[in-house]
């Protein structure tokens, strides 16, 4: 009876350190995502940092806190892309040279050390980026 007990107790501690460590990896992740798109006149700014999103256009600024999933979520899209190929990844499209789209970057900062991409059409990233860009857009509607 008592070697059962000690068996439970050893798999409920396990249990509650493992999701304690989880959480902890969400909250402590230095990561900083910051999306920007501009033109003559205008421009489009994300910026997340420490689990904050600010949002800022040419006619509206709005802060937001991500939630644990969301978090969550934003880490699980950032690990899935090779940081260090960031600046050599092509753009899709060339629109932004002739004022049919604003100009884009994205730029990742982790684990202090940032990553940036070269210059892409607004909504249209290279498609490596894809997912992670419609995942930040979704987060300010």
């Amino acid at each position: 009876m008592m070697k059962n007990y000690s068996r439970i107790l050893c798999v409920c501690i396990l249990f509650a350190f493992t999701d304690c460590k989880s959480q902890e990896n969400i909250e402590e992740s230095k990561l900083t995502v910051k999306y920007e798109a501009k033109t003559r006149g205008s421009y489009f700014l994300i910026h997340i940092i420490n689990g904050e999103l600010n949002f800022n256009s040419s006619d509206q600024k709005e802060i937001q806190v991500l939630t644990k999933d969301q978090k969550s979520k934003l880490i699980q899209l950032v690990n899935e892309i090779d940081l260090s190929q960031m600046n050599l990844l092509e753009a899709p499209s060339e629109k932004r040279y002739t004022d049919g789209a604003m100009f884009a970057t994205l730029s990742i900062t982790k684990d202090n050390k940032t990553y940036k991409t070269s210059e892409f059409d607004h909504g249209n990233p290279p498609k490596v980026l894809s997912s992670l860009y419609v995942y930040l857009i979704s987060l300010n509607e």
